[in-house]
């Protein structure tokens, strides 16, 4: 019993430390606080810097599946924009 609740308190941990980090938890804690406190407007620049950061991330996402499937097809060019 003392071992399942040290490793759910553990997991529990983990799991907010992980969206603690999180960009995307991040921009959506912060716009249920911006909701709350009625702070309508302008994005600010931290969630710009977040949104930008996530579509360099998404991009890099798709250009490794993009050069992952050539691989396959072994054709040299490959990367075209959908």
């Amino acid at each position: 019993m003392h071992k399942a609740l040290l490793w759910a308190a553990n997991n529990f941990v983990r799991e907010w430390a992980r969206k603690l980090h999180d960009p995307q938890e991040a921009a959506h804690r912060r716009g249920v606080l911006d909701y709350l406190f009625r702070r309508f407007g302008d994005c600010p620049p931290e969630v710009r810097a977040l949104a930008v950061d996530m579509g360099k991330r998404a991009n890099n996402e798709r250009g490794a599946e993009q050069a992952a499937q050539c691989k396959e097809r072994k054709r040299v060019v490959c990367f075209q924009n959908p």
